[in-house]
């Protein structure tokens, strides 16, 4: 029984190594000069779940002078998350609108400052021990539920993908069916200014008795 339990759990752990591909975790770690920003973006579907976490190495505990912000880009820009005079913290959200997200470190003190600054987003939030303990679940029926989680992830990803495909589809539609009718437009605008032409040319010349019909 133990045997086949091993077995099990590692074919899950395989399947959830693969499956996991599709999920995001960035782990940076990087200095920010006196004076200046970085800002990291990521594009967010609706109802996606982030994580946010972050430390300013070495800093002190008040008046690090950092400003850390999350906000939305465009014309319903959103500010999602701001703090200042941070040190560290740990920050989960959920994207209300498909949006590109920017992610953005200030050093407003006096000194260089490394910082450590993660985002994940999708299954890779999620806090299984939490839920472990919530729901009382054993090791692998969490794995279970991590795997369920994940597969059901990157479903919702493939059908944003197609979303994504048909809006695109129907706009290349739309422009060929534009440049199409902006193609006959034009041929008719030529051949209309051709027969004026001739017209006139023939005209012209009657009038000063050069041609004759």
């Amino acid at each position: 029984a133990r045997a086949g339990m091993a077995s099990a759990r590692a074919a899950l752990g395989c399947a959830a190594l693969a499956v996991l591909c599709a999920v995001g975790v960035d782990a940076l770690k990087f200095d920010v000069k006196v004076g200046s920003s970085r800002c990291f973006s990521d594009t967010l579907s609706k109802d996606a779940l982030v994580k946010l976490d972050y430390e300013v190495i070495g800093a002190p505990s008040s008046n690090s002078g950092f400003l850390v912000k999350v906000e939305t880009v465009g014309k319903n820009g959103v500010q999602v998350y701001k703090q200042t005079d941070a040190t560290k913290d740990t920050f989960a959200f959920t994207a209300t609108q498909d949006a590109k997200h920017d992610f953005c470190v200030s050093n407003l003190g006096n000194a260089l400052r490394r910082v450590r600054f993660e985002v994940a987003t999708g299954v890779a939030a999620n806090d299984y021990s939490e839920v472990a303990k919530k729901e009382h679940l054993e090791p692998i029926e969490v794995e279970l539920r991590r795997l369920e989680d994940t597969v059901f992830e990157v479903h919702k990803e493939f059908l944003y993908m197609r979303e994504r495909e048909e809006a695109m589809r129907d706009t290349n539609e739309s422009t060929n069916s534009r440049v199409m009718w902006y193609s006959i437009f034009s041929i008719g605008g030529l051949l209309t200014l051709a027969l004026w032409q001739v017209w006139y040319l023939r005209r012209f010349f009657r009038k000063n008795k050069i041609a004759q019909d």
